[in-house]
Parts: C-alpha cells; sequence; structure tokens
C-alpha cells in the first residue's frame, strides 16, 4: 500500500512538472510597458522634430536634416513595431514598397495596437 501511494505521488509530480514546463514554454514574456512608454515618448519626439524641419524653410541643409529625422523615426517605428506585434511589418517585398508607404503601415499597426505619440 505504501510502494503505490508513493508511486502515486511520483506520478503526480511528474505531471506537475511537465505540465508547468509546457506552460512557460508556451508563453509569451509580458512586454516592458516602461518600454513601451518610452518608445512612445522617442516616437513624440522625433514626430516633432519632423514637424519642425519640414515646417523651417529657412534651415540650411534642410533636406538632409530631414532625411536623418525621419530615417530615427523609421528606426524606432520599426523596433515599436517588433515590440507591439512581434515583427517589424512590410507591406510590400522589400524594394518594391517606398518608405513613405512601410512608415504609414507601421503608423496604422501602432494605431491599432493602442499607441498614440
Amino acid at each position: 500500500m505504501l510502494i503505490a501511494l508513493a508511486s502515486c505521488v511520483v506520478a503526480i509530480a511528474s505531471i506537475t512538472l511537465v505540465v508547468s514546463t509546457a506552460r512557460r514554454r508556451d508563453s509569451r514574456p509580458e512586454p516592458d510597458p516602461f518600454r513601451a512608454l518610452d518608445l512612445q515618448m522617442r516616437l513624440s519626439r522625433l514626430a516633432a522634430e519632423v514637424r519642425r524641419i519640414d515646417g523651417d524653410r529657412t534651415m540650411l541643409a534642410r533636406a538632409h536634416h530631414l532625411r536623418v529625422a525621419l530615417e530615427a523615426y523609421d528606426a524606432l517605428l520599426s523596433e515599436a513595431c517588433m515590440l507591439a506585434d512581434g515583427a517589424a511589418r512590410e507591406v510590400a517585398p522589400p524594394g518594391t514598397a517606398t518608405p513613405d508607404t512601410v512608415r504609414l503601415d507601421r503608423e496604422l499597426l501602432l494605431s491599432a495596437r493602442g499607441w498614440n505619440w
């Protein structure tokens, strides 16, 4: 009787271990809300910088500044999409989509996930 009880306890313990290991493996870690907030704040600052550069017609090397600000904004959008969706989203095969199209798609994806900046 004691041996049967011990074998039941061992069986229950091993089943519990297998189930808990499977649950841990299947669950994705929750994203850090402070990382998302930090990304939203950085996106907000960069969007304001892009608007400022775009509106300032007297700026020297304006096209260069605008290109650099947009590249930084696009990189942050890609990082935000990775955090929100698990992948950097592409609209079309590489080389066929314009940067504006990819940017708009990523902004729409983030807006649909509740992000605002």
